[in-house]
């Protein structure tokens, strides 16, 4: 994890390696002299990319910027440039922070599979799931008539109401997702107003990017391919109406349990600063941000050029 935060916050700043140069003590705003250019570069051929990176952002610069930053000097500018992307002064501050962060958040983390635990069991519970069991049941293909091209392909789903309810109207969301590999397709709703009292099977045409998907995929392959989850998020039942509007889930939570288990790591700090704790931040973050703090304390007038141009 250490090294993985290291690179990071190395991505966030740039990597240029230090070395030392004569830089004059000459204004940014005031263009070097050729000779007095090359004579640099010539010693140091990174102040190429350094100077013609710089003259691109002074010359955005309105006249009341150029006079407010006009005291900073190619010299003291170079040094904090190269104090932002010097590994040797970057690792060990990123290894300091690091520390400090595990030492104020860490224990967060190991909070959050309690919290979700928490919420699954209330979801459970809540579930409008209690009121029909829905499966997939089959892939029905329509055909063009003038060629075996597919036309259409509908989604069969087996709608099974429990405990003998009638199921005036429902809502539900399905979503597939393939069993080895990444792929994981957009929710989709399916809406019913036709009463039921016994099992159906009923049929949704899917849209054009699944079609592409499924066009060529039978029933017996998708059930071994693909896996598929429904959501009920309406109902109605002797006239009354369900909804899982009624519940209360932190979106945080419901993200984190809406995508793959490759990307959970997206939404655990949304989940911690949501449902733990607000002041909550990541290590990325605490890292970067600190050493910021540490550049703006060290060289305050070149940092503040610095974040006013994004250079």
């Amino acid at each position: 994890m250490r090294k993985l935060l290291i690179v990071g916050a190395m991505f966030f700043l740039g990597v240029v390696l230090f070395s030392c140069n004569s830089v004059p003590s000459k204004s940014i705003m005031e263009p070097l002299e050729t000779k007095e250019l090359a004579k640099i570069i010539k010693k140091d051929t990174l102040f190429e990319e350094f100077y013609t990176k710089l003259s691109r952002h002074v010359e955005k610069l309105s006249d009341i910027d150029k006079a407010k930053y006009s005291d900073i000097t190619y010299s003291s500018f170079y040094d904090c440039y190269k104090f932002t992307n010097d590994t040797s002064i970057i690792n060990p501050l990123s290894v300091k922070y690091e520390d400090e962060w595990v030492a104020k958040y860490s224990s967060y983390e190991d909070k959050v599979d309690s919290v979700m635990d928490y919420w699954k069991k209330y979801i459970e519970e809540n579930s409008l799931m209690k009121f029909v069991t829905i499966e997939f049941d089959n892939l029905s293909k329509e055909y063009y008539t003038y060629s075996y091209d597919v036309r259409k392909v509908n989604f069969g789903f087996k709608l099974t109401p429990k405990d003998g309810v009638k199921i005036e109207q429902i809502k539900f969301n399905y979503r597939f997702s393939a069993k080895i590999n990444d792929f994981m397709g957009e929710k989709h709703r399916c809406i019913s107003t036709s009463p039921f009292s016994s099992p159906v099977v009923w049929y949704w045409e899917v849209d054009y990017s699944d079609e592409r998907r499924l066009k060529n995929v039978s029933s017996s392959e998708f059930k071994r391919d693909y896996n598929i989850v429904f959501e009920v998020t309406d109902v109605r039942i002797d006239g009354k109406n369900y909804s899982i509007d009624d519940f209360y889930i932190p979106k945080s939570v419901e993200k984190y349990m809406d995508t793959t288990v490759s990307y959970y790591y997206l939404y655990r700090d949304d989940v911690i600063q949501e449902t733990i704790y607000p002041d909550y931040v990541s290590a990325s973050e605490y890292i970067i941000d600190a050493i910021k703090k540490e550049t703006s304390k060290r060289y305050p007038q070149e940092y503040n050029f610095m974040d006013k141009t994004n250079f």
